[in-house]
């Protein structure tokens, strides 16, 4: 398993997409990447997993806590496919892409909430 402190996630929905390609995303016009506001240190982890000679999967798990605001999109529309751009210490990386969006699963106490968000590829 590998897994990296992050410090910063930003993320975009997959309509504001126009095309993604490996580590190329390219937005729609006027679309910016949104800054999760995050109250710790998002931690990304990778495992790779296999059932049998063609099925190896890559999956991916980003966590991170954030102050529960009802107006945060993410909290407010916690189903709609996002795309991820992790900031670490050895440079910037993606987690999702158009065509393999990543999944929000949300927990919360109504003070913080924590989100975790998940993707499966092929490797």
């Amino acid at each position: 398993m590998n897994k990296t402190i992050c410090n910063i996630i930003e993320y975009v929905l997959r309509s504001e997409l126009v095309l993604s390609s490996g580590e190329e995303i390219t937005l729609q016009p006027g679309v910016l990447w949104k800054p999760v506001q995050s109250i710790s240190k998002p931690v990304y982890q990778s495992e790779t997993s296999q059932s049998g000679l063609e099925n190896a999967l890559n999956k991916q798990t980003v966590s991170v806590q954030v102050k529960y605001d009802k107006t945060n999109s993410l909290i407010a529309k916690p189903l709609l496919p996002v795309i991820l751009k992790m900031h670490s210490d050895s440079g910037i990386f993606y987690v999702g892409s158009y065509d393999l969006p990543v999944r929000l699963t949300l927990t919360s106490n109504k003070i913080t909430a924590t989100l975790t968000f998940k993707t499966a590829s092929p490797v």
